[in-house]
């Protein structure tokens, strides 16, 4: 994968360090929730990957509750926001996520997503979080998100008002093209003509790709 899309991931995971009263006295209380979108071509450009090991070096730390699943709905964001206020929503297929808030009942999600960037006050106010005396809000929600898009789903799923009303210039956007590719080459492995083209690909490995610009790159 690129290495931007790593530097957006691990930016998101890194959000998750600071103290969640911490914020940066501007010209209002800035916090330090981050939303990372990776943008780049399907299936090759590795967008994916990036985030499934941002996720990975969760695991490794133990920590696998920061990165609770994708809310279905704007109840599920908030009941888990004030569950566990510093967290870090992982959705690798963020076309889908889009296409899923255009007509249903997903969409106020990202009306609510710009609140959460903002640390505003989260809460859901209902008649049996107050018979069962539970916490209904939280003050200062400590949320990150990183998703992962293509060009196309993200001009095909989004409105004019998503960009002009502020919700993705809360976004910190990565789009790249991956620098190394590895091709097989084409034909027929048995064919005499296509065999010394094979036997240097075996032979050569993965060892290459390390360092060089024209790496996994075979005549």
């Amino acid at each position: 994968a690129p290495l931007c899309y790593h530097v957006g991931a691990g930016l998101c995971l890194l959000a998750l360090t600071a103290r969640i009263d911490h914020y940066f006295p501007f010209a209002s209380e800035v916090y330090g929730n981050l939303f990372c979108l990776l943008v780049g071509p399907s299936s090759h450009s590795r967008k994916s990957e990036a985030i499934k090991l941002a996720r990975k070096l969760l695991t490794l730390a133990k920590r696998t509750e920061l990165a609770p699943p994708e809310p279905g709905s704007e109840e599920a964001l908030i009941d888990g926001i004030i569950e566990r206020p510093k967290q870090v929503l992982m959705i690798p297929e963020f076309g889908n996520f889009l296409a899923g808030t255009e007509r249903s009942y997903k969409t106020p999600i990202k009306t609510q997503l710009n609140n959460v960037y903002d640390a505003c006050r989260i809460g859901r106010n209902t008649v049996r979080k107050k018979k069962e005396n539970q916490k209904d809000h939280c003050d200062t929600p400590r949320v990150s998100l990183v998703g992962g898009v293509t060009p196309e789903y993200l001009e095909r799923h989004t409105e004019q008002v998503d960009w002009t009303g502020g919700f993705f210039a809360r976004f910190l956007v990565f789009h790249a093209k991956r620098e190394r590719l590895f091709e097989l080459p084409h034909g027929d492995p048995g064919h005499p003509g296509d065999r010394p083209a094979v036997e240097g690909a075996q032979g050569a490995g993965l060892r290459p790709l390390r360092g060089r610009q024209d790496a996994g790159r075979f005549p």
